[in-house]
């Protein structure tokens, strides 16, 4: 993969965000000993081209959301829905699950959560058909 490096000022323009936060992740990267997403060339910070693009996972965030609403309406409770995702999310215990409910904070395993709802919205759907 050709890693194409574009200074920080022109990304979070491109992307609506603000050069503080990349610079936070700058630093978060370089104290766990990420090096793959910045670069300091001539003492100027870069960005990965490839670097997650903000509007996406926000765009993610608002879908998880959605289907959050639409699923959560067939139980009784939060518990009950971590429970049948646990299905599509054998990485996150049930409680981690439940608590990502209860919060309402998708950030961190945004993709995987749309992934898991859109299944159990699928076997939900086929369940109903099946029965009537």
């Amino acid at each position: 993969m050709n890693d194409e490096f574009i200074p920080v000022g022109i990304f979070a323009k491109i992307n609506e965000v603000k050069i503080r936060s990349l610079y936070v992740s700058y630093f978060y990267d370089r104290k766990i000993g990420r090096t793959d997403r910045f670069k300091k060339i001539d003492g100027r910070l870069y960005v990965t081209s490839f670097y997650p693009q903000t509007k996406k996972i926000h765009d993610d965030i608002e879908r998880v959301t959605e289907l959050y609403y639409e699923i959560s309406k067939n139980y009784e409770s939060d518990f009950l829905l971590a429970k049948d995702l646990l299905k599509f999310l054998p990485f996150i215990t049930v409680y981690n699950i439940y608590q990502t409910l209860v919060v309402f904070k998708f950030q961190k395993h945004t993709v995987k959560f749309i992934e898991a709802f859109e299944k159990l919205k699928a076997e939900r759907s086929k369940d109903d058909s099946q029965v009537v």
